[in-house]
């Protein structure tokens, strides 16, 4: 772990640095289903005389005949994602969650010509050393879709992408302020940048 050269605080994000060398960046792929983060439901496949799963919710019969009829562990209908993610054996039953289907909005954002350029100017900066505030300066904010009108592009670093060297996400997000780490209804990757921090000698 780096540190600063004047206070010995150890660095842990790519906005210690000053700048950076970029090494690569990658686009990623979006899933086929993207469901929302915000808040979501638990649902009990079919009704249930326990106790402690009486109040919970039922799901949908078209979604529970779904999920019979395949081996999927995930679903949409009706503008919602269906997630199979416990079973509970003290009721011998499975359990579900339900969440936005956010699938459209984050693709029809994706697409829009801000958002490519922007993606666009960080993939042109491999190679080169660049100062950090520079690279996020024309990340768009305030786009409107659906109910939302916050979508936006922010930096987001995770343990597991500093575990193989410095890297971070390009995240669009939205349901917060954009920037926030923990908190946001819809939060999508869309690419990686990997890079190599640059300290300014005293």
């Amino acid at each position: 772990m780096e540190k600063c050269p004047a206070c010995e605080r150890e660095f842990e994000s790519i906005h210690d640095y000053p700048r950076i060398y970029v090494r690569d960046f990658k686009r990623l792929e979006l899933p086929e289903i993207i469901e929302g983060r915000g808040d979501y439901s638990f649902l009990i496949e079919k009704e249930t005389d326990g106790s402690r799963l009486r109040r919970k919710g039922v799901l949908p019969e078209n979604v529970r005949k779904g999920f019979e009829d395949s081996e999927r562990k995930i679903l949409t209908y009706e503008g919602m994602v269906y997630r199979k993610v416990h079973f509970d054996q003290q009721e011998n039953i499975w359990m579900y969650s339900a969440r936005e289907d956010v699938t459209g909005l984050v693709n029809e954002v994706v697409s829009r010509q801000q958002v490519q350029d922007a993606l666009n100017s960080l993939e042109s900066q491999v190679g080169k050393e660049v100062v950090v505030g520079d690279l996020s300066k024309n990340f768009p904010s305030g786009m409107s879709a659906g109910d939302y009108n916050d979508f936006g592009l922010s930096f987001v670093e995770g343990h597991n992408l500093r575990k193989n060297g410095s890297a971070v996400s390009i995240s669009l997000l939205a349901g917060c302020d954009v920037g926030t780490l923990t908190s946001w209804e819809i939060g999508q990757n869309l690419a990686n940048l990997y890079y190599e921090g640059r300290i300014n000698k005293i």
